[in-house]
């Protein structure tokens, strides 16, 4: 929530879908949780997107 206050909307609620990835290696580091290919392919898209959100620039003011 602290990162709402401080970023545009458009980039921070992105930022909010990091946690499914944190979610997933924090569990397979701390409890050995297996990994599927769908997990690694949901993560990638995600961070991929979010990547694209992150670098993408605004409208230009003039």
């Amino acid at each position: 929530m602290q990162v709402l206050s401080e970023l545009d909307l458009s980039k921070a609620f992105p930022l909010s879908a990091l946690s499914y990835v944190l979610v997933v290696l924090s569990s397979w580091l701390y409890f050995r949780e297996q990994i599927t290919a769908l997990e690694l392919i949901g993560s990638a898209l995600i961070l991929g997107g979010v990547w694209l959100i992150g670098t993408a620039s605004g409208p230009k003011h003039a």
